[in-house]
């Protein structure tokens, strides 16, 4: 072997540690968090399309990113539409509730759990009396999971159940600290998708 072939196979094989090196971390992070997760369920309206591409779904509508009034900054964050931003979460009660938007992954406090999510609008509220908007108001966000696909053979009695009056829908996500979520089961009526 020529000594230009040794030099061209070794820097094939470098470039190909380098190109692999970052999905690699990032799966072995996924598959083997450091720390331990916090196991979260958020309530979820869902509906059922059919994507002949794709396979089936259910479309998640989470009212946890919807009018979200943070205690200390009831205010417009100057955030641009569709913006990255972090949600802290408040993980205390039945479910989380998001505590606080930061900007940057410095600002969120250590320690605590949190997600990327992308921020969406400030509304304004409206007082009716003096017909005037105030400075406060209430924020959107759009959180990082909005479907959830399904088993073929289980598509059809989960879509059965959806169809029902008073269905309780809940989504379990696992959350670690660092920010990095795993979307688990979806719940219909407390019982798991998987296992209908």
């Amino acid at each position: 072997m020529k000594r230009s072939d040794i030099i061209r196979l070794v820097c094939y094989a470098a470039a190909l540690v380098f190109i692999l090196f970052y999905p690699v971390r990032t799966i072995r992070q996924f598959m083997f968090p450091a720390t331990k997760g916090v196991a979260l369920r958020f309530p979820v309206t869902i509906y059922d399309p059919y994507d002949p591409m794709r396979g089936r779904y259910v479309r998640l509508s989470l009212s946890t990113g919807r009018n979200i009034v943070l205690p200390n900054k009831n205010r417009n964050l100057d955030f641009r539409f569709r913006q990255k931003v972090f949600a802290v979460l408040d993980i205390r009660g039945d479910s989380p509730k998001i505590a606080d938007l930061v900007a940057d992954r410095k600002e969120v406090p250590p320690g605590a759990f949190f997600l990327p999510v992308q921020y969406l609008s400030y509304n304004r509220n409206y007082d009716t009396k003096t017909r005037k908007y105030l400075q406060t108001g209430k924020h959107q966000v759009r959180l990082p999971f909005e479907r959830f696909y399904l088993n073929e053979r289980k598509a059809p009695k989960a879509e059965k159940l959806l169809q029902k009056r008073n269905t309780k829908a809940e989504l379990l996500v696992i959350v670690f600290p660092h920010g990095v979520y795993q979307v688990k089961d979806l719940f219909i009526n407390g019982a798991s998708v998987r296992s209908l």
